[in-house]
């Protein structure tokens, strides 16, 4: 581990992480990937930032809806939204869809339905938008 690139550390931490996640250890699976993104950001390697949010943002799902506190939900959530500002900012919409949908279920869990439903419909936008063959 000690003796790998920028690069190749990125990956490991990537993979590492979607192990984690593969065994349902949705905090180290987190852990890993926060990792991940930090230096694939610092290596200015965007399109393994964009993959690596997008898994983050799954075991979000998996890790918080499982649970009934507010305040972890709240804290999922704001994540949630970061990431979204983040892919924004790097005009990566293809993946913006599924984060939506993401964050429409912790705020139906939450039971803030109004905005689960303006969620749920901007992510239905981008899908048709970016990646149409998924809606059909």
């Amino acid at each position: 581990k000690n003796q790998l690139s920028p690069t190749q550390k990125t990956f490991f931490l990537f993979l590492l992480g979607f192990l984690e996640y593969k065994k349902n250890n949705y905090g180290n699976a987190q852990d890993f990937l926060q990792k991940a993104m930090i230096l694939s950001d610092e290596l200015g390697n965007e399109i393994l930032s964009s993959k690596t949010l997008v898994l983050l943002s799954v075991v979000f799902l998996k890790k918080y809806t499982i649970t009934l506190n507010l305040e972890e939900l709240i804290e999922a959530d704001k994540c949630l939204e970061d990431i979204i500002t983040y892919l924004e900012e790097k005009a990566k919409y293809e993946s913006l869809s599924l984060i939506y949908y993401i964050r429409s279920k912790i705020k139906i869990i939450v039971l803030d339905f109004e905005t689960a439903l303006f969620l749920l419909k901007r992510g239905e936008e981008l899908a048709r938008t970016y990646t149409p063959l998924l809606v059909e």
